[in-house]
């Protein structure tokens, strides 16, 4: 017999908290046939006025209790607690609150952001996200084209255009035949993309990030044939390798050389464990291997949640 699990999920509406989210619930979905479980899934923003504060402190909810709620963004920590404590339900946080750990039933952070051992709390590698493992195909299309995903202005790289471009151009030039995609970010300073334009060769094709939508990087990345990402873009980082595609870095200095910066010891972790290629590395030999492990966190944490649920409250 299949057990309901009716799970809440909370958002900031920030694009990358949400696709923590999605990343969760997808695999969540995919897992519960093999935990016995039918999910019931409801999504709520923190502003949504089924949550406000009166309805949640002097009233009972108007609609289904909870079992399981899972929030990503700051700004739901507080409702995400005054749930739990007006429903009984059990409560996950991604990412490391500012809040006392202890509100929280339990808590999904990355590594980089250096989570206490215990163990009510899973450690990851990088945040969650939607991308799936690409299947191996019997007969590779070397026709796929490459994807180079460019980010802009961070608290961590110096930002610098043109070497940026030259590395490009020096990619694109090592195979003439190899078609490739490049999709810039928010981030991107504007004049970047005029001068790839007026420099780069005709087997680069250039698609803004307001001409995409939340599915269309996990569809580029399943059908490409290698990826390149700055290294600022830790996120995609992540989601190029969760993809199990050959993932290489363009050099962008860094802004801060503490050893204690969170993401470049992250990023330095990842050069250290084969899973990306630096460009200075690729440049001496042309060659993009895969990554050396594979890594799908969010079906991880799907796993880990689900046991330890059931486990704790013997569902």
């Amino acid at each position: 017999m299949t057990h309901p699990l009716t799970i809440w999920y909370i958002t900031d509406n920030k694009p990358g908290h949400l696709n923590q989210l999605k990343g969760l619930s997808e695999c969540l979905n995919r897992r519960s046939e093999q935990y016995d479980l039918k999910l019931e899934e409801r999504w709520f923003s923190y502003t949504d006025s089924a949550l406000n504060w009166f309805s949640l402190l002097r009233q009972k909810p108007q609609i289904n209790t909870p079992a399981l709620l899972i929030g990503a963004g700051h700004k739901t920590h507080l409702k995400l607690i005054t749930l739990a404590c007006k429903t009984g339900a059990y409560s996950v946080v991604l990412m490391r609150p500012t809040l006392p750990l202890r509100l929280f039933n339990a808590a999904i952070i990355p590594a980089h952001d250096n989570p206490p051992d215990r163990t009510n709390i899973l450690p990851t590698r990088g945040v969650l996200n939607r991308v799936q493992p690409k299947q191996p195909i019997p007969h590779p299309n070397q026709t796929s084209p490459g994807l180079m995903l460019i980010g802009g202005k961070s608290k961590h790289f110096v930002w610098n255009s043109h070497a940026i471009i030259e590395q490009i151009i020096r990619i694109l030039e090592q195979d003439p035949e190899q078609q490739w995609m490049l999709t810039n970010s928010r981030r991107t300073p504007a004049d970047f993309t005029k001068q790839l334009k007026s420099a780069a060769p005709a087997n680069l094709s250039i698609i803004d990030c307001n001409q995409t939508d939340a599915d269309w990087l996990p569809a580029q990345l399943k059908r490409s044939s290698q990826v390149w990402v700055t290294p600022d873009s830790v996120s995609m980082v992540y989601e190029a390798i969760t993809a199990g595609q050959p993932t290489g870095l363009f050099d962008l200095k860094k802004l801060n050389n503490s050893q204690q910066n969170r993401i470049h010891s992250g990023i330095q972790a990842l050069i250290d464990d084969q899973m990306v290629t630096e460009f200075k590395q690729w440049r001496s030999s042309n060659v993009l291997k895969p990554p050396a492990q594979p890594l799908w966190e969010s079906d991880r944490a799907a796993i880990w949640l689900l046991e330890r649920f059931q486990r704790e409250l013997k569902h």
